[in-house]
């Protein structure tokens, strides 16, 4: 899925999000962004959850920081656990960032792991979208299924 709310930080405000498996990496990475396949991308879930996540858990608002992922974690979420077991991570609430926070509550109340995939919504060589014309334009670039704008959700596929 695509998301664009708002003009700030990327931060889940104009991203690509993802569930966190290794398929949805290399989807997400590769395939629509078209990154090298070494290239990590970010987890971004509830800060009340890190300790669930990470070893010596750190509030990260801004993907400032680097953890080391539990075992749980790696097992869990391998799509956003870089290869030398650390996650450069965001972490939100609902003051912070609460439409990815209310996305994450969705997930845990599904039974799904509340955690996602989140990298800035842009392909290879352009910058970040800035507006909804360029999230459609960058989700349809990418092959993105879904974009998500503070009008609703648009199906694109």
């Amino acid at each position: 899925m695509s998301t664009i709310r708002g003009q700030g930080p990327a931060l889940g405000n104009r991203s690509f999000l993802a569930i966190p498996s290794e398929e949805n990496r290399t989807l997400v990475s590769e395939k629509m962004k078209r990154r090298e396949w070494f290239r990590p991308v970010a987890p971004a879930f509830r800060a009340a959850d890190a300790s669930m996540w990470l070893k010596d858990p750190i509030t990260s608002p801004y993907m400032s920081f680097a953890g080391v992922a539990t075992a749980s974690f790696t097992d869990t979420c391998p799509g956003v656990v870089h290869a030398d077991g650390t996650a450069r991570h965001q972490t939100v609430d609902h003051d912070t960032h609460p439409g990815i926070a209310t996305l994450l509550d969705c997930l845990a109340d599904l039974g799904v792991p509340p955690v996602v995939i989140n990298t800035s919504l842009n392909t290879g060589g352009r910058p970040i979208a800035l507006d909804s014309s360029d999230a459609f334009a960058t989700a349809l670039d990418a092959g993105a299924h879904s974009v998500l704008t503070s009008a609703g959700l648009t199906r694109l596929a």
